[in-house]
């Protein structure tokens, strides 16, 4: 009677699609000895694991929960671990009860016995499990036609990486569906979030002989952009101005020169450009949005120019648009 009232009841909550079931244990009820829903059998089967560790698939709504219940051993006896010392005096086979007594579940050889401890190694038989019945409540919460496993969302940062546990949801979205849906609905980034992003992929992939990273602080970051000239022109200066000893002047030819092209800053900064968050429909279209602003961004930054030679400066021209019009 006892054992039928210290019976626990499991909460199970699942979400439909077109042909499967995604079950998973209610998240109130974690601290259960039933807490993950891979362990159960549902419908006498197995329930298939997903992307998210949480949730499993089965192929209908829970009718029955089983779970497998190991049974202990019989035949419980010392074996010799090498069979060639047996002997009269060293039988092959010993019964436990005879040369041991069973405490704190284990066997504990007695002393006019201990011996011959060493010679042997503890045996039994194995039994099947028993499938055990578990009361269960359940409730579909929601139905959907599929659930999207969108894979990986990884950004390299200076620091920790921007993964998926960085994404920002509607408060509504969180209160209103199970984790493994929110993927799927409309999600962002923060501004600083986002500046750390572009900042470390221009870093990776900028062509220092195009262009250059004249800063990058916590507050602001500037690109700016390699300008080939249309004829080298000779700057002078002068070395040794404080030390001691003769100035000497010395005289180098610049080929290039520079100029900003791009600036940005988590938060007002001057005249920089003000990042706002990437935003997506869901999980899938925010990363595309981040990798597509990236790579265009960088197809910029990384086109060559040089000074028109018409208008001495005052103007350039794209180099590959240039060879065109030779």
């Amino acid at each position: 009677m006892n054992n039928e009232k210290n019976r626990e009841t499991i909460k199970l909550v699942g979400i439909k699609c077109k042909d499967k079931y995604f079950i998973s244990r209610y998240k109130e009820a974690r601290y259960s000895k039933f807490n993950n829903t891979e362990d159960l059998l549902i419908n006498g089967y197995l329930a298939m694991p997903t992307f998210h560790r949480d949730w499993n698939i089965v192929n209908k709504e829970p009718t029955t929960v089983q779970v497998a219940k190991r049974q202990p051993g019989i035949n419980h006896r010392f074996e010799l671990i090498d069979p060639s010392l047996a002997s009269d005096k060293i039988p092959l086979v010993l019964n436990c009860e005879e040369v041991a007594r069973y405490l704190d579940y284990e066997w504990v050889w007695r002393e006019d016995y201990k011996t011959i401890q060493f010679l042997y190694k503890e045996c039994s038989d194995k039994q099947p499990d028993i499938l055990e019945d578990i009361d269960f409540e359940y409730e579909t919460i929601v139905e959907v036609s599929e659930i999207k496993d969108f894979g990986e969302f990884k950004y390299k940062i200076h620091g920790p990486p921007i993964s998926k546990s960085d994404i920002s949801y509607q408060i509504m979205d969180r209160i209103t569906f199970p984790d493994i849906l929110l993927s799927m609905r409309p999600c962002c980034l923060t501004s600083r979030q986002s500046f750390d992003i572009v900042a470390e992929y221009i870093k990776r992939n900028i062509d220092n002989n195009i262009a250059l990273v004249n800063a990058h602080y916590d507050g602001y970051f500037r690109v700016s952009k390699k300008i080939a000239l249309s004829a080298p022109e000779s700057h002078t200066y002068y070395t040794n101005m404080f030390g001691k000893g003769k100035r000497k002047t010395v005289t180098e030819w610049r080929k290039h020169r520079e100029i900003e092209c791009f600036n940005m800053a988590p938060k007002p900064y001057e005249k920089c450009w003000v990042i706002p968050g990437f935003r997506g429909k869901n999980q899938e279209d925010l990363k595309n949005n981040i990798d597509k602003f990236c790579m265009e961004l960088m197809a910029e930054i990384n086109e060559p120019v040089a000074d028109c030679p018409h208008c001495k400066g005052r103007g350039v021209t794209i180099n590959s648009e240039l060879e065109k019009s030779k």
